[in-house]
């Protein structure tokens, strides 16, 4: 997400598959959290998650393509968040960026032996779709600066209508939409990216494939 153009991209796999461009700016005041979105009535991701990072700059699409193969270093610049889930237990979620943005594990997110393979990866966070999220730092925030979010995700089954939230920073501490939520989700079918903002008239850009097919894919 560029701060300055307000335009947004996702790309799966390296492929670019959402470009557009925003009226109106996120301005999330709320933690950002991994798995669901603060107080809201949509469902919480259900699936697994692996080697999350999160950059104040607009990656290129070759520098996302070299991360899918290569995970960041703490040497890299810009990277202000790295989680990879290697815990083991724990309800801590260590920051390799040495940023020291460790994350908070909510309810009962566990991390599985079925991880991303890779040969020094071989664990996941697993969220169970009802209460399970992680809870960043307050000093990550979506909009104050250029932002890259990279991950990889993996769902076998998803058959309700509404979002599924993977990443998210709400604008307020209600349920209700407010101008500026970032949302990231999976909805049937499809991937969702949301900046809610009631002068827009399309606050969604959307993008459809198979969300549950069981597979790991990078985002």
């Amino acid at each position: 997400y560029n701060t300055t153009t307000l335009r947004r991209q996702i790309f799966r796999d390296g492929v670019l598959i959402i470009d557009s461009i925003m009226v109106n700016p996120y301005n999330g005041n709320n933690d950002l959290l991994l798995g669901a979105i603060y107080n809201w009535i949509s469902p919480d991701f259900e699936g697994n998650m692996d080697d999350v990072s999160i950059w104040d700059k607009v990656l290129t699409q070759q520098e996302i393509q070299q991360y899918m193969s290569c995970p960041p270093t703490a040497n890299d610049a810009g990277l202000v968040v790295y989680y990879n889930f290697e815990e083991g237990s724990g309800s801590t979620a260590l920051d390799l960026s040495g940023n020291g943005n460790n994350g908070t594990a909510n309810g009962n997110p566990i991390q599985t032996a079925t991880g991303y393979n890779e040969t020094s990866n071989n664990s996941a966070m697993e969220f169970d779709g009802v209460d399970d999220y992680i809870q960043l730092s307050s000093s990550v925030r979506v909009g104050t600066t250029p932002i890259t979010v990279m991950f990889r995700a993996k769902t076998d089954s998803y058959s309700v209508t509404a979002g599924m939230d993977i990443i998210s920073q709400a604008c307020d501490n209600d349920n209700n939409d407010c101008d500026g939520d970032f949302r990231l989700q999976f909805s049937t079918g499809q991937c969702e990216l949301e900046g809610l903002s009631f002068k827009s008239p399309a606050h969604f850009a959307t993008y459809p494939f198979n969300i549950g097919d069981n597979a790991w894919h990078n985002y």
